[in-house]
């Protein structure tokens, strides 16, 4: 989001869209199909609701939101002009699989006993100022400033917040397939 200013003083539509259980969006894990396809999707229909069907529109997807961004432009590649993966940890290949790590979060999410005993670890251990200004340094490869680190930490600290993002390994979909060697545009991938 710091990054708006530069692209709408350059002339660009800039529209920043958190994630539902994200951010400062809702909470609520029954509302939403939490796959980055879906996610994509309603990207899309929020954009064609606005006004949007015939523009090109240039993506950039941020950690979870690279997954969203190639989603984004495998389900619609003829409307999207450039993407930007920075920082995105995922599959960027032909196809998904999904991970070891999401399917035994997924086994947990079942259990309520497991579960609750995820969300109290992750609310008094991961969900701490020092341990995202950790997880940014290993995400980033160099040390984030304190304000860096409490502007990530933040959205996590409000009611519900670690409960809807472990329950998103259990509520997420497959999605539709897509094919994503069907995207014919410039596509940058940057971080480790």
């Amino acid at each position: 989001r710091k990054n708006q200013e530069v692209f709408t003083d350059s002339g660009y539509r800039v529209i920043s869209i958190d994630l539902p259980s994200f951010g400062f969006s809702e909470k609520d894990r029954n509302a939403f199909d939490h796959s980055s396809s879906a996610h994509a999707a309603n990207i899309w229909k929020i954009l064609d609701s606005i006004g949007l069907n015939n523009e090109k529109i240039i993506v950039f997807g941020h950690s979870m939101g690279a997954s969203v961004a190639w989603d984004f432009a495998g389900l619609n590649p003829d409307r999207v002009e450039h993407v930007f993966l920075v920082d995105g940890a995922g599959n960027y290949g032909k196809t998904k699989k999904r991970s070891f790590g999401a399917n035994l979060m997924s086994f947990i999410c079942k259990y309520p006993p497991l579960l609750r005993w995820v969300d109290v670890i992750a609310g008094a251990y991961y969900f701490k100022q020092e341990k995202f200004e950790d997880l940014l340094a290993s995400a980033y490869g160099q040390k984030v400033d304190k304000e860096a680190a409490a502007g990530y930490l933040r959205p996590f600290l409000l009611k519900n917040s670690g409960r809807a993002v472990i329950e998103g390994f259990l509520y997420s979909k497959k999605g539709p397939d897509i094919d994503y060697s069907k995207i014919n545009c410039m596509v940058i991938v940057t971080g480790k």
